[in-house]
Protein backbone atom coordinates (compact mmCIF):
# COMPACT_ATOMS: atom_id res chain seq x y z
CA UNK A 1 0.00 0.00 0.00
CA UNK A 2 1.18 3.45 -1.20
CA UNK A 3 2.34 5.59 1.97
CA UNK A 4 2.89 9.52 1.67
CA UNK A 5 6.61 10.50 2.69
CA UNK A 6 6.23 11.61 6.01
CA UNK A 7 7.22 15.12 5.02
CA UNK A 8 4.07 15.47 2.67
CA UNK A 9 2.34 14.61 5.65
CA UNK A 10 3.69 17.01 7.55
CA UNK A 11 3.65 19.93 5.03
CA UNK A 12 -0.03 19.56 3.51
CA UNK A 13 -1.34 20.98 6.58
CA UNK A 14 0.42 24.03 6.55
CA UNK A 15 -0.28 24.51 3.04
CA UNK A 16 -4.30 23.84 3.20
CA UNK A 17 -4.21 25.84 6.05
CA UNK A 18 -2.42 28.78 3.93
CA UNK A 19 -5.18 28.72 1.46
CA UNK A 20 -8.25 28.09 3.69
CA UNK A 21 -6.86 30.77 5.34
CA UNK A 22 -6.56 32.98 2.37
CA UNK A 23 -10.15 31.85 0.95
CA UNK A 24 -11.74 33.18 4.47
CA UNK A 25 -10.21 36.63 3.33
CA UNK A 26 -10.71 37.88 7.00
CA UNK A 27 -7.45 36.31 8.35
CA UNK A 28 -4.78 39.25 10.08
CA UNK A 29 -1.02 37.89 9.25
CA UNK A 30 0.89 40.17 11.51
CA UNK A 31 2.03 38.45 14.32
CA UNK A 32 1.06 35.25 13.67
CA UNK A 33 3.20 33.50 15.85
CA UNK A 34 0.48 32.51 18.07
CA UNK A 35 1.88 29.38 20.74
CA UNK A 36 -0.49 25.66 19.50
CA UNK A 37 -1.89 25.58 22.57
CA UNK A 38 -3.78 22.22 23.64
CA UNK A 39 -6.95 24.35 24.36
CA UNK A 40 -8.78 26.70 22.68
CA UNK A 41 -7.80 30.15 22.29
CA UNK A 42 -9.92 32.13 24.76
CA UNK A 43 -11.75 34.22 21.68
CA UNK A 44 -12.78 31.14 20.34
CA UNK A 45 -15.06 28.72 20.50
CA UNK A 46 -15.93 25.12 19.15
CA UNK A 47 -19.31 23.65 18.88
CA UNK A 48 -20.01 20.40 17.49
CA UNK A 49 -23.14 19.88 15.63
CA UNK A 50 -24.49 16.64 15.01
CA UNK A 51 -26.61 14.91 11.90
CA UNK A 52 -25.47 11.49 12.84
CA UNK A 53 -28.81 10.21 13.90
CA UNK A 54 -30.20 10.98 10.40
CA UNK A 55 -28.25 9.19 7.84
CA UNK A 56 -31.41 9.15 5.54
CA UNK A 57 -34.96 10.65 4.51
CA UNK A 58 -36.57 13.72 4.28
CA UNK A 59 -33.94 16.36 6.17
CA UNK A 60 -37.07 18.50 6.13
CA UNK A 61 -38.52 16.98 8.82
CA UNK A 62 -35.43 16.43 10.93
CA UNK A 63 -33.46 19.80 11.10
CA UNK A 64 -34.94 20.93 14.68
CA UNK A 65 -33.54 17.56 16.05
CA UNK A 66 -29.86 18.32 15.35
CA UNK A 67 -27.87 18.09 18.56
CA UNK A 68 -25.08 20.63 19.64
CA UNK A 69 -22.53 20.62 22.09
CA UNK A 70 -19.63 23.40 22.50
CA UNK A 71 -16.35 22.77 24.12
CA UNK A 72 -15.54 24.32 27.71
CA UNK A 73 -12.96 25.95 29.51
CA UNK A 74 -11.97 22.73 30.62
CA UNK A 75 -11.92 21.46 27.64
CA UNK A 76 -14.88 19.16 28.03
CA UNK A 77 -18.16 18.58 25.62
CA UNK A 78 -21.08 20.15 27.00
CA UNK A 79 -25.18 19.90 25.72
CA UNK A 80 -26.46 23.12 24.51
CA UNK A 81 -29.63 23.26 21.54
CA UNK A 82 -29.45 25.70 18.86
CA UNK A 83 -30.87 28.77 21.17
CA UNK A 84 -27.64 28.48 22.81
CA UNK A 85 -25.39 28.32 19.72
CA UNK A 86 -27.34 31.17 17.29
CA UNK A 87 -27.05 33.27 21.40
CA UNK A 88 -22.96 33.32 20.21
CA UNK A 89 -23.91 34.91 16.91
CA UNK A 90 -21.09 37.99 16.42
CA UNK A 91 -20.53 40.19 13.17
CA UNK A 92 -16.80 40.44 14.73
CA UNK A 93 -16.45 36.29 15.02
CA UNK A 94 -16.05 34.37 11.96
CA UNK A 95 -18.25 30.58 11.87
CA UNK A 96 -16.12 28.54 10.30
CA UNK A 97 -18.31 25.04 9.28
CA UNK A 98 -15.79 22.08 9.16
CA UNK A 99 -17.24 19.22 7.28
CA UNK A 100 -14.74 15.48 7.52
CA UNK A 101 -15.19 13.09 5.16
CA UNK A 102 -16.08 9.22 4.46
CA UNK A 103 -15.19 6.51 7.18
CA UNK A 104 -14.91 9.10 10.05
CA UNK A 105 -16.59 8.05 12.92
CA UNK A 106 -17.69 10.93 15.54
CA UNK A 107 -14.29 10.39 17.71
CA UNK A 108 -12.10 10.65 14.39
CA UNK A 109 -14.82 13.72 12.98
CA UNK A 110 -14.19 15.72 16.12
CA UNK A 111 -10.27 14.65 15.93
CA UNK A 112 -9.65 15.85 12.69
CA UNK A 113 -12.02 19.17 13.08
CA UNK A 114 -10.01 19.74 16.12
CA UNK A 115 -6.56 19.77 14.30
CA UNK A 116 -8.04 21.51 11.61
CA UNK A 117 -8.64 24.04 13.89
CA UNK A 118 -5.40 24.53 15.65
CA UNK A 119 -3.82 25.51 12.10
CA UNK A 120 -6.12 27.86 11.23
CA UNK A 121 -5.64 29.35 14.49
CA UNK A 122 -1.78 29.38 13.76
CA UNK A 123 -2.37 31.80 10.53
CA UNK A 124 -4.56 34.07 12.56
CA UNK A 125 -4.68 36.31 15.94
CA UNK A 126 -7.42 37.25 18.45
CA UNK A 127 -8.04 40.65 16.11
CA UNK A 128 -9.95 37.96 14.36
CA UNK A 129 -11.76 35.60 16.56
CA UNK A 130 -13.16 32.28 15.34
CA UNK A 131 -16.20 30.20 15.97
CA UNK A 132 -15.28 26.87 14.88
CA UNK A 133 -18.04 24.15 14.05
CA UNK A 134 -17.58 20.82 13.42
CA UNK A 135 -20.38 19.21 11.77
CA UNK A 136 -20.46 15.55 12.21
CA UNK A 137 -22.50 13.74 10.03
CA UNK A 138 -23.07 9.53 9.30
CA UNK A 139 -20.11 8.41 7.86
CA UNK A 140 -18.82 5.52 9.90
CA UNK A 141 -17.49 2.83 7.75
CA UNK A 142 -20.66 0.22 6.22
CA UNK A 143 -19.99 -3.09 5.85
CA UNK A 144 -19.97 -4.99 2.46
CA UNK A 145 -17.31 -3.41 0.33
CA UNK A 146 -16.05 -0.32 -0.29
CA UNK A 147 -18.20 0.36 -3.65
CA UNK A 148 -21.12 -0.55 -1.55
CA UNK A 149 -19.68 2.20 1.17
CA UNK A 150 -19.18 4.78 -1.35
CA UNK A 151 -22.46 4.60 -2.87
CA UNK A 152 -24.49 4.75 0.00
CA UNK A 153 -23.16 7.82 1.46
CA UNK A 154 -23.03 9.77 -1.52
CA UNK A 155 -26.79 9.66 -0.85
CA UNK A 156 -26.78 11.10 2.11
CA UNK A 157 -24.84 14.26 1.04
CA UNK A 158 -27.87 16.16 0.10
CA UNK A 159 -29.53 15.54 3.28
CA UNK A 160 -26.42 16.62 4.77
CA UNK A 161 -26.03 19.85 2.71
CA UNK A 162 -29.48 20.44 3.54
CA UNK A 163 -28.93 20.71 7.17
CA UNK A 164 -25.47 22.61 6.52
CA UNK A 165 -27.95 24.81 4.59
CA UNK A 166 -30.57 24.97 7.49
CA UNK A 167 -27.87 26.16 10.17
CA UNK A 168 -26.18 28.56 7.73
CA UNK A 169 -29.85 30.50 7.11
CA UNK A 170 -30.39 30.31 10.76
CA UNK A 171 -27.02 32.77 11.83
CA UNK A 172 -27.32 36.31 11.90
CA UNK A 173 -26.67 37.71 8.00
CA UNK A 174 -24.03 39.90 9.19
CA UNK A 175 -22.01 36.90 10.61
CA UNK A 176 -19.30 36.00 8.44
CA UNK A 177 -19.48 32.20 7.71
CA UNK A 178 -16.48 30.15 6.06
CA UNK A 179 -16.93 26.27 4.70
CA UNK A 180 -14.05 23.91 4.79
CA UNK A 181 -14.90 20.77 3.19
CA UNK A 182 -12.64 17.45 2.31
CA UNK A 183 -13.75 15.04 0.23
CA UNK A 184 -17.39 14.24 0.41
CA UNK A 185 -17.50 16.76 2.90
CA UNK A 186 -17.27 19.06 -0.06
CA UNK A 187 -19.86 17.47 -1.32
CA UNK A 188 -21.71 18.52 1.81
CA UNK A 189 -20.86 21.92 1.47
CA UNK A 190 -21.49 22.44 -2.65
CA UNK A 191 -25.10 21.01 -2.09
CA UNK A 192 -25.24 23.78 1.40
CA UNK A 193 -24.38 26.15 -1.12
CA UNK A 194 -27.08 25.29 -3.67
CA UNK A 195 -29.96 25.04 -1.27
CA UNK A 196 -28.76 28.61 -0.03
CA UNK A 197 -29.29 30.19 -3.38
CA UNK A 198 -32.71 28.72 -3.77
CA UNK A 199 -31.39 25.70 -5.71
CA UNK A 200 -33.65 22.31 -5.66
CA UNK A 201 -31.94 18.68 -5.12
CA UNK A 202 -34.26 15.58 -5.01
CA UNK A 203 -37.31 17.57 -4.90
CA UNK A 204 -36.00 19.22 -1.31
CA UNK A 205 -35.43 23.31 -1.21
CA UNK A 206 -34.80 25.52 1.79
CA UNK A 207 -38.39 26.59 2.42
CA UNK A 208 -39.45 29.33 5.32
CA UNK A 209 -36.15 30.91 4.75
CA UNK A 210 -35.30 33.20 7.70
CA UNK A 211 -32.41 35.16 6.20
CA UNK A 212 -32.17 35.13 2.58
CA UNK A 213 -30.15 37.63 2.09
CA UNK A 214 -26.65 37.42 3.69
CA UNK A 215 -23.22 37.54 3.47
CA UNK A 216 -21.24 35.76 0.66
CA UNK A 217 -20.07 32.76 2.05
CA UNK A 218 -15.86 31.57 1.49
CA UNK A 219 -15.65 28.17 0.46
CA UNK A 220 -12.66 26.04 0.47
CA UNK A 221 -12.76 22.67 -0.97
CA UNK A 222 -10.27 20.10 -0.50
CA UNK A 223 -9.57 16.65 -2.35
CA UNK A 224 -13.58 17.10 -3.14
CA UNK A 225 -15.67 13.96 -4.40
CA UNK A 226 -17.73 15.86 -6.60
CA UNK A 227 -18.14 15.74 -10.35
CA UNK A 228 -15.96 18.13 -11.88
CA UNK A 229 -19.03 20.15 -13.63
CA UNK A 230 -21.48 20.07 -10.93
CA UNK A 231 -21.06 23.60 -9.50
CA UNK A 232 -21.48 25.23 -13.31
CA UNK A 233 -24.76 26.74 -14.03
CA UNK A 234 -27.80 24.43 -14.94
CA UNK A 235 -25.79 21.32 -13.63
CA UNK A 236 -26.38 19.39 -10.09
CA UNK A 237 -25.37 22.19 -7.72
CA UNK A 238 -25.33 25.18 -10.62
CA UNK A 239 -25.96 28.10 -7.42
CA UNK A 240 -23.73 27.39 -5.51
CA UNK A 241 -21.05 30.26 -6.82
CA UNK A 242 -24.30 32.76 -6.43
CA UNK A 243 -23.76 32.36 -2.46
CA UNK A 244 -19.75 32.51 -2.86
CA UNK A 245 -17.34 34.94 -2.08
CA UNK A 246 -14.10 33.26 -2.59
CA UNK A 247 -13.73 29.81 -3.34
CA UNK A 248 -10.35 27.68 -3.54
CA UNK A 249 -10.47 24.31 -4.96
CA UNK A 250 -7.55 21.92 -3.64
CA UNK A 251 -6.97 19.35 -6.36
CA UNK A 252 -5.12 16.64 -6.81
CA UNK A 253 -4.21 14.75 -10.63
CA UNK A 254 -2.14 11.78 -9.02
CA UNK A 255 -5.02 10.69 -5.88
CA UNK A 256 -5.21 7.02 -6.09
CA UNK A 257 -9.14 7.39 -4.62
CA UNK A 258 -10.08 9.84 -6.93
CA UNK A 259 -8.78 8.47 -9.77
CA UNK A 260 -11.15 5.70 -9.56
CA UNK A 261 -13.86 8.12 -9.15
CA UNK A 262 -16.13 6.49 -11.95
CA UNK A 263 -16.54 3.80 -9.78
CA UNK A 264 -19.23 5.21 -7.70
CA UNK A 265 -21.45 5.20 -10.98
CA UNK A 266 -19.86 2.43 -13.40
CA UNK A 267 -17.12 1.18 -14.90
CA UNK A 268 -17.77 2.80 -17.89
CA UNK A 269 -18.57 6.47 -16.49
CA UNK A 270 -16.24 9.00 -18.13
CA UNK A 271 -17.44 11.23 -14.22
CA UNK A 272 -13.95 12.43 -12.86
CA UNK A 273 -13.74 14.33 -9.43
CA UNK A 274 -13.38 18.11 -8.58
CA UNK A 275 -10.49 17.21 -6.38
CA UNK A 276 -8.57 14.80 -8.92
CA UNK A 277 -9.12 17.46 -11.62
CA UNK A 278 -10.36 20.95 -10.57
CA UNK A 279 -12.98 22.66 -12.10
CA UNK A 280 -14.02 21.23 -15.69
CA UNK A 281 -15.51 24.15 -18.26
CA UNK A 282 -14.32 26.78 -15.91
CA UNK A 283 -14.28 29.32 -19.27
CA UNK A 284 -17.93 28.72 -19.15
CA UNK A 285 -18.84 30.85 -15.99
CA UNK A 286 -19.57 34.52 -16.19
CA UNK A 287 -16.69 36.85 -15.42
CA UNK A 288 -17.38 37.41 -12.37
CA UNK A 289 -17.76 33.59 -11.04
CA UNK A 290 -14.47 32.64 -12.80
CA UNK A 291 -12.87 35.73 -10.47
CA UNK A 292 -14.30 34.00 -7.11
CA UNK A 293 -12.13 30.71 -7.65
CA UNK A 294 -8.46 29.80 -6.85
CA UNK A 295 -7.73 26.29 -8.07
CA UNK A 296 -4.10 24.71 -6.17
CA UNK A 297 -2.30 21.84 -7.23
CA UNK A 298 -1.26 19.41 -3.84
CA UNK A 299 0.28 16.74 -5.74
CA UNK A 300 3.59 18.12 -4.84
CA UNK A 301 2.75 17.77 -1.41
CA UNK A 302 0.16 14.74 -1.81
CA UNK A 303 1.85 12.59 -3.84
CA UNK A 304 -0.84 9.61 -4.42
CA UNK A 305 -2.61 9.87 -1.21
CA UNK A 306 -6.11 11.41 -0.42
CA UNK A 307 -5.81 11.36 3.56
CA UNK A 308 -5.40 15.14 4.54
CA UNK A 309 -3.99 14.57 8.10
CA UNK A 310 -4.90 17.19 9.55
CA UNK A 311 -5.06 15.97 12.93
CA UNK A 312 -1.53 14.31 11.81
CA UNK A 313 0.93 15.33 15.13
CA UNK A 314 0.08 19.02 15.34
CA UNK A 315 2.39 19.40 18.18
CA UNK A 316 5.33 18.14 15.70
CA UNK A 317 3.73 20.68 13.21
CA UNK A 318 4.40 23.70 15.58
CA UNK A 319 7.83 24.96 14.85
CA UNK A 320 6.93 24.52 11.07
CA UNK A 321 3.50 26.20 10.88
CA UNK A 322 5.20 29.32 12.90
CA UNK A 323 7.63 29.33 9.86
CA UNK A 324 6.04 28.50 6.79
CA UNK A 325 2.27 29.32 7.44
CA UNK A 326 3.38 32.79 6.50
CA UNK A 327 5.63 32.56 3.98
CA UNK A 328 3.19 30.09 2.06
CA UNK A 329 0.32 32.55 2.96
CA UNK A 330 1.76 35.29 0.94
CA UNK A 331 3.36 33.55 -1.90
CA UNK A 332 -0.03 32.07 -2.88
CA UNK A 333 -1.32 35.55 -2.36
CA UNK A 334 1.30 36.93 -4.83
CA UNK A 335 -0.36 34.45 -7.76
CA UNK A 336 -3.29 36.07 -7.74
Amino acid sequence: MYRTPGYMRRTLPIYLIAAVCLSMATTTFANATTPCRSSVRPCDSIWLVSSRAFPCGDPRLNTHKLSYRFLDENNQWQSADLAAFLATDDPHTTTVFWMHGNRSNRAQAISEGLGTYRGMARCSTCERPMRFVILSWPADKIDGGPLEDIRIKSYRTDPQGYYLAWLIDQINPDVRVSIVGYSYGARIAAAALHFLGGGCVNGWTLEDRVHPQRRAIHVALVAAAIDNHWLLPGHRYGRALSQTAHMTIIYNPCDRVLKRYRFLYCRKSNAQALGYTGFAGLNRLNASDRMKIRQINSSPYMGKSHDVNVSYTIGALNAALVKECLPVATAIAAQQ
